[in-house]
């Protein structure tokens, strides 16, 4: 015969104590005491139901990832547990151990994170993949919490959905990147699993760009993590609330959030887009007749400094099986070439001519037109004013892309 259990948690303070003369024994005593009882009680069979602070304490867990979700009663996120009592609860379904090196965390030893950050993927010294499909679900879910935060506790420490592995920024990173990354190539009809070879050069690239990143005031890594986290959100937001199911009343940005392959490029964009960035403003670089100003002819220099910075480590050999799996063909290099060039150089907001062709192209795809005709009229139209970003895209002395290719 088949048993079937249910389990209850509380978490909070007790009074504990040995009572009784005959027969003594250690007792604890309190309201956790009885939540806890509560909580076993009202649990499903086969099933682990856990309080409000509990579910906070775990949410927090350094070393393990615990999938928890919310107990919902006639769509009302509150269960009776004592008497007119009423309480949030949480179902625990699962939790991941997570083997990952304590004593790593910050810029200052990011070097010897690359290995951590492959240890904990599955990676061994000698290069070969050990447990892989766990440990991608292990990351998967990593990328999911920092997702799902809310918006107005986006990467505070005690968002009630932030985890934050060792203080690690490069393991949230990849956990990102990755999870879009498997999302573009599934919606190309390949592996849901990325090779290693891809998983291994994705961690020497944000470690590397992480690297890149001086440590400046403002232009910081830490400034990156949060637009990219940022971005993320933004995307996710938009993928859940827009519909394109009518093509007479749908705009070319909601048409634009149903592609994986443009949310992927958006929010890696945002990772790199300060990258190597000197902490001074465009302006100052000019004044100062900067070596980079000079390179860059004093238009958006820190902006095309980034890029070229990403662009280039994307392209060098070391690489190669990343970029395959990021721009496998033609159109993949335009399309990625225009979200990079058109999301980094919108971020020079000290220049009024980008700002009114950031306007202009806002305006153009906000339209609410069939999307199809809209489309067609937005690559007819080189010289208007939804084009003139995309033609410099393509300026050889604005695009590495165009000489690299």
């Amino acid at each position: 015969e088949q048993i079937f259990l249910r389990a209850g948690l509380a978490s909070g303070p007790v009074v504990a104590g040995v009572i009784g003369n005959d027969m003594p024994r250690y007792c604890f005593f309190g309201n956790t005491v009885n939540l806890a009882s509560r909580m076993e009680s009202t649990s499903d069979e086969m099933k682990v139901q856990c309080s409000d602070m509990t579910f906070k304490l775990l949410r927090d867990a350094p070393n393990h990832i615990f999938d928890l979700r919310a107990r919902m009663e006639d769509y009302v996120h509150k269960i009776q547990v004592n008497g007119e009592c009423l309480e949030n609860t949480w179902w625990i379904d699962r939790v991941l151990a997570l083997n990952m090196d304590t004593t790593t965390g910050g810029i200052e030893t990011a070097k010897t994170d690359i290995e951590t950050a492959r240890l904990s993927v599955g990676f061994s010294h000698e290069g070969s993949r050990r447990n892989s499909s766990i440990c991608s679900t292990s990351f998967s879910m990593q990328s999911l919490v920092l997702t799902k935060q809310a918006w107005s506790t986006l990467n505070q420490q005690n968002s009630e959905r932030l985890l934050v592995v060792n203080d690690v920024i490069s393991n949230n990173i990849y956990a990102i990147l990755e999870n879009l990354l498997i999302k573009v190539l599934v919606s190309r009809g390949e592996h849901d699993l990325l090779s290693y070879e891809i998983q291994n050069e994705l961690l020497d690239y944000v470690m590397k760009i992480i690297l890149m990143y001086n440590s400046n005031h403002f232009h910081s890594i830490d400034h990156a993590f949060h637009v990219m986290l940022a971005m993320n959100k933004l995307c996710d937001t938009l993928v859940n609330t827009v519909s394109t199911d009518d093509c007479k009343n749908v705009t070319l940005c909601d048409s634009f959030f149903k592609d994986p392959y443009d949310l992927f490029g958006m929010v890696f964009a945002a990772f790199v887009h300060d990258v190597g960035h000197k902490g001074v403003s465009n302006k100052m670089l000019t004044d100062t007749q900067d070596d980079l100003a000079t390179k860059y002819s004093n238009v958006s220099v820190a902006e095309r400094q980034s890029i070229d910075i990403a662009i280039e480590l994307l392209f060098s050999p070391e690489m190669c099986h990343l970029k395959e799996a990021i721009i496998p063909d033609v159109d993949c290099k335009i399309k990625f070439g225009h979200i990079m060039f058109c999301a980094i150089l919108s971020s020079d907001i000290a220049s009024p001519d980008r700002l009114k062709t950031c306007k202009a192209r806002f305006e153009v795809v906000h339209n609410v037109q069939d999307s199809s005709k809209k489309a067609d009229e937005f690559k007819e139209d080189p010289q208007g004013t939804c084009g003139s970003d995309l033609k410099e895209t393509l300026n050889p002395d604005l695009c590495p892309l165009k000489s690299s290719w």
